[in-house]
């Protein structure tokens, strides 16, 4: 949670960012943690694989797939306002950016994000 004010209309979208970074970064260690048998196992019967959008909630899967899509930029910044527990100065300066800049863009990323959600089928 961040200490910086977010528009009241963008808190829905900002919540469910933070829901994907947590999915984001647990998924990156489940195919790590599953045992190489238990895995070959799951395979042969047809099974799937822990992580994809097989085991996302639905509101998940659509933001993913428009994070997909989108830019490099728009990762990035997900992934580092989202997924660092980095003070906001240092999450700036890991974007080459000011404080001041990176507030800005966080307002505006999650205008964007808003409208393709709202914009989705």
């Amino acid at each position: 949670m961040h200490t910086e004010s977010l528009d009241h209309e963008l808190l829905g979208v900002d919540r469910l960012c933070e829901r994907w970074a947590k999915y984001w970064r647990n998924e990156r260690h489940l195919g790590q943690k599953l045992h190489p048998l238990a895995r070959m196992i799951m395979q042969a019967e047809g099974a799937p694989l822990p992580g994809g959008e097989s085991f996302m909630p639905d509101d998940l899967v659509k933001l993913d797939r428009i994070i997909a899509k989108g830019s490099a930029a728009g990762r990035q910044f997900l992934k580092v306002w989202y997924c660092s527990p980095s003070p906001v100065h240092i999450k700036a300066k890991a974007l080459g950016v000011s404080r001041s800049a990176l507030i800005h863009y966080w307002h505006s990323w999650m205008r964007y994000y808003q409208g393709a959600l709202d914009h989705v089928e």
